[in-house]
């Protein structure tokens, strides 16, 4: 390639084009001349141009945004808004002006609800026996909480047993608790079904046979909601302690894995061994067993679990917080064979942890995933996984990292074959103002093809094109925190950003060669990057997982 053709090439991937003719097109478009050789001043110019462009969409995107959060149907109708609670009527503001609009809007919302809810709350006691009778509430419409309660009454069989005994959990609760609450507790379980208070409450209730003391004899002793649900949890079920993390076993709604771990925790309260719980996913040596209760509080029982698991076999804090990062933090599957990896991450302390994800990834792929072949739909599965017998006996590091290495690359190639797309999560993106104060703009935007995942992996070093299966089924989505400059640069990746669609969760985030968030060694820009990702999942109500 000549030295004009090398500067075309940058010049079309400056503009976001894919070819000639993109850009005689664009040029059309936007007013400038069709030829393709430019001093750098023209090409200058229209660099200036797709920014200036660019810089309007994202303002027009952001608009509409704000406009969704305020509810509010169009310009006009914001304006209005605005005049009638003393904010400047014009569109362009700036993101704390906007901020404190939306948060204004929440107020208002929160009035009224708070309206409806004394309405109703005037007779607690008589509306919650008249949703367990399943009568309709006369007067204002329901609160979210007496929704969730109407709701959970009417599933099959909660008008038995369970039934009564989820009411006397009610009643005692809104005489003396936080615990009528329909907001997610457990941060590391996002929004997922069952993740609220008035869930666990039902949680508890379908355990009355074991209750070991009548609820009404409980009263608590603090005013946090989570700590209020722990001792009357413990108050119900259970003669000795019980670690905090186990909590979350009845925030899972009624699915056998809940079950499963609500049993745990009355095995335990029991007095009993965490070694003999029935079910238990893992084989925990006796030290195991003994470290288990002081894992983190904020942990899930899975990753408690690992963590014992971890640390009985030697390994330290960090090789925990990697390895609970990865897929084997919440799976236990053909754990015989994984429990050889955990091995090897522990016999190699000098591994820099930035490589855990990527060889639990890289192994997952060699041992799990189906071949593809293209099909009408693009790539689809056809076939055994590539190596299903791969073991870790004779492995080093430095040949595993090659591997992984290698398979990195492989994947940027998957560029080269027909384009995969798929339809966006409805998440919403974000665009920011940079937290310094520095005249650039940062955006985080949904990546929605194979060929967007390659070109995020290529240049950021890492897999994130292994999740396009994930991503073209819906159960991913994956994001992409950028830097804008004002000069008409090309964007900066910075960071990659996974979500599970379904728990509404942020469960990965990495950057440059899969260095963490946060880590100003690898990135000053990626020191911004936390505040960044908090903020969007305070926009979009993401949870955020306990890793990071």
């Amino acid at each position: 390639m000549s030295r004009a053709e090398a500067e075309f090439a940058r010049h079309l991937k400056a503009l976001g084009l894919a070819d000639e003719t993109a850009y005689r097109a664009w040029c059309r478009d936007n007013g400038f001349g069709t030829g393709l050789q430019k001093t750098w001043q023209e090409r200058r110019d229209e660099r200036l141009a797709r920014c200036k462009r660019a810089d309007q969409e994202s303002a027009d995107a952001a608009f509409r945004e704000h406009l969704r959060a305020l509810g509010l149907a169009d310009a006009v109708a914001y304006a209005s808004w605005c005049r009638e609670r003393g904010f400047g009527a014009s569109h362009q503001k700036t993101a704390p002006q906007r901020r404190q609009e939306e948060e204004a809007a929440r107020r208002e919302r929160a009035q009224a609800a708070m309206v409806t809810s004394r309405r109703q709350d005037r007779r607690p006691e008589e509306l919650l026996r008249c949703l367990h009778r399943g009568e309709a509430l006369p007067g204002a419409p329901m609160s979210p909480v007496l929704r969730q309660v109407r709701d959970a009454f009417a599933l099959p069989g909660n008008r038995s047993r369970t039934g009564d005994a989820f009411l006397r959990l009610l009643l005692h609760a809104q005489k003396c608790s936080r615990l009528l609450a329909v907001e997610p507790v457990i941060p590391a379980l996002g929004e997922q079904t069952g993740n609220t208070f008035v869930d666990a409450l039902l949680a508890l209730a379908r355990h009355e046979r074991d209750w070991l003391r009548p609820p009404e004899d409980w009263q608590p002793d603090s005013k946090s909601s989570h700590r209020q649900f722990a001792a009357l949890a413990r108050h119900l079920l259970a003669r000795y302690p019980v670690p905090p993390f186990m909590d979350s076993a009845w925030f899972r709604g009624d699915a056998p894995a809940a079950r499963e771990q609500q049993g745990w925790f009355k095995h335990v309260g029991g007095g009993q061994n965490i070694r003999t719980a029935a079910g238990l996913p893992v084989t925990l040596t006796k030290r195991a067993a003994h470290l288990f209760p002081e894992a983190p509080r904020e942990y899930t029982v899975e990753a408690a679990l690992r963590w014992a698991q971890i640390r009985a076999l030697g390994g330290g804090d960090d090789l925990v917080r990697a390895v609970v990062a990865t897929r084997l933090g919440e799976r236990f599957e053909d754990e015989a064979f994984w429990v050889s990896v955990l091995h090897f991450f522990v016999n190699n302390p000098l591994l820099d942890r930035a490589w855990v994800g990527p060889i639990v990834d890289y192994i997952a792929f060699r041992r799990e995933a189906a071949r593809e072949a293209e099909g009408p739909a693009g790539a689809e599965p056809h076939g055994p996984p590539p190596d299903p017998n791969f073991s870790m006996k004779g492995r080093t590091a430095v040949a595993l990292t090659r591997l992984v290495e290698e398979w990195h690359r492989e994947l940027a190639r998957e560029q080269t074959k027909p384009p995969v797309a798929w339809e966006p999560s409805g998440i919403r993106g974000f665009l920011s103002d940079d937290p310094e104060g520095e005249p650039v703009r940062w955006t985080i935007t949904e990546l929605l093809s194979a060929r967007e995942l390659a070109d995020e992996g290529r240049e950021m070093r890492h897999c994130v094109a292994s999740y396009a299966r994930s991503c073209a089924r819906g159960q991913q989505s994956i994001w992409s925190l950028q830097m804008h400059a004002p000069d008409g640069r090309p964007p900066r990746r910075v960071m990659t950003i996974a979500v599970n669609n379904a728990r509404h969760m942020i469960t990965q985030a990495r950057g440059r060669c899969n260095h963490l968030p946060g880590d100003r060694r690898a990135s000053a820009r990626l020191d911004d990057a936390p505040d960044l990702m908090k903020r969007w999942a305070a926009q979009e109500r993401l949870g955020i997982a306990s890793h990071l």
